[in-house]
């Protein structure tokens, strides 16, 4: 297996983010998003040397972000802002490839965990793995998709001891 190298550029615009994990919440973002890119199934379709921007923001932001980019006029809970790059013929360069964006909204994610009773670090390294998926291609448009995708989003939880999101009566409830 090729060794990836993973620039997580993080930019803090809501002082809230800082409480929201145990740690460092900068590592924990490497850990999950290195973890998806450095999966057996995507580690080949990936360049070894990458970068991705994460910015950890509020529903004000990630609201105008869905309105203006997706002409959805409402917060959400995370935006994911691929680059416009054929990674197939990227994946050889020794060159640093930004593969995107990832936008966090911290009241909507606090929302969720609170409406849905999961555990903060659960949800967010999820959503963290799900939309750096959503930044090397994966989408959910069909059931195809959505399987092959969740597939992932599973193997790469349960390595950290993080049940299936996507079972109602797992362990995954607080």
């Amino acid at each position: 297996m090729k060794e990836l190298s993973v620039d997580v550029q993080v930019s803090l615009e809501d002082s809230r983010w800082k409480k929201v994990v145990d740690g460092s919440i900068e590592s924990f973002l490497q850990t999950y998003i290195r973890a998806t890119l450095s999966h057996p199934d995507v580690v080949g379709q990936v360049p070894k040397t990458m970068e991705v921007s994460v910015v950890l923001t509020n529903d004000e932001e990630i609201r105008e972000l869905n309105r203006d980019y997706r002409g959805k006029d409402k917060p959400t809970n995370v935006l994911s802002f691929p680059q416009e790059v054929d990674l197939s013929t990227m994946k050889n360069l020794d060159a640093c490839v930004l593969l995107g964006d990832i936008v966090l909204s911290i009241e909507t994610i606090q929302l969720e965990v609170i409406q849905q009773q999961k555990l903060m670090h659960h949800h967010l390294a999820h959503l963290i793995i799900h939309s750096t998926l959503h930044l090397i291609g994966y989408d959910h448009e069909t059931d195809s998709d959505a399987e092959q995708m969740e597939s992932l989003e599973v193997d790469i939880l349960h390595q950290y001891n993080i049940p299936n999101p996507y079972e109602s009566d797992t362990p995954y409830m607080v």
